[in-house]
């Protein structure tokens, strides 16, 4: 069944696709590793932010909306500092590498509700995404690589 965490990354995977097929790859690549970066800083900073942010799932939401900005703010600093014209092979690159960046935050945003709402709550557990990162699914080789990743 397709639930409202399933329709916003969906949006998100588009925004990212289209967006990173109009700056280039190295923008792409910026923001691909900065995504990442972003995910994995946001999972061990649950832990050191606990005492002062009470529940879990506020840290990581944090930790996440604030990297977003922050990896936002670099890649639009250096999109506008390069002013490159983008071939067609870096349009088609930037565009895959955009579905890299859209995966990464979708699997934050999908740790983040899976962590507020818990997992049995019906639209975490009946979404696309959740199939998507259970052990049979499609996802669960990017699934257990974030989960090592992030020391879990």
């Amino acid at each position: 069944m397709i639930t409202p965490i399933d329709i916003f990354c969906l949006a998100i995977t588009v925004v990212l696709i289209a967006v990173e097929s109009q700056r280039g790859v190295w923008v792409a690549l910026v923001d691909l590793s900065g995504g990442v970066g972003i995910v994995y800083l946001a999972g061990y900073a649950t832990l050191p932010l606990a005492p002062w942010i009470s529940p879990p799932s506020s840290a990581y939401f944090l930790v996440l909306v604030l990297g977003i900005v922050l990896v936002g703010a670099v890649s639009a600093y250096v999109s506008t500092r390069t002013k490159e014209h983008v071939r067609n092979w870096e349009c088609a690159a930037g565009a895959f590498v955009g579905l890299g960046s859209a995966i990464a935050l979708s699997y934050g945003v999908f740790r983040f509700i899976t962590m507020k709402y818990g997992a049995g709550a019906s639209f975490v557990a009946d979404s696309l995404l959740a199939y998507g990162f259970a052990a049979d699914g499609v996802l669960h080789e990017w699934s257990d690589f974030m989960h090592l990743l992030m020391g879990r």
